[in-house]
């Protein structure tokens, strides 16, 4: 890991967040348990990669926790999907969020047979969970 200059402290709860599109920036307002606030501002080009890092890091916490104990996660919403190629030939998936942001996740060629499959499979499981 890289040098820590200022270490903020550790937050509990998402107060609030804006966009602010002269600044080309996001904020939000953070609260810890001691019921301080603090605001952090990113910009619009690091935000998504600051979502995936912190998602990912969330996965290593708590791996190994026994599922019971590990806690509940609000899911992001999507509100649409593209799929396709980068100029390499990488396969993608772009994902349009609730509130128009998106977030742009690689693939690698080998992952899409699973892809595919999971997907098949939770397709079947809602077509029987529908008719029964």
């Amino acid at each position: 890991m890289t040098e820590i200059v200022n270490t903020a402290p550790k937050f509990v709860r998402v107060l609030s967040g804006e966009a602010r599109p002269d600044n080309k920036s996001v904020a939000l307002l953070l609260g810890t348990e001691a019921m301080e606030k603090f605001g952090l501002e990113f910009d619009v080009g690091v935000a998504p990669a600051v979502i995936a890092a912190l998602a990912s890091l969330v996965g290593k916490a708590t791996e190994d926790m026994p599922r019971e104990e590990r806690p509940t996660t609000q899911a992001l919403q999507t509100t649409g999907m593209a799929f396709g190629l980068n100029d390499h030939g990488q396969p993608g998936i772009i994902l349009s969020l609730e509130g128009g942001g998106e977030i742009a996740l690689a693939l690698t060629l080998s992952d899409l047979p699973t892809l595919r499959e999971m997907i098949d499979n939770t397709l079947e499981a809602e077509e029987l969970a529908r008719k029964h």
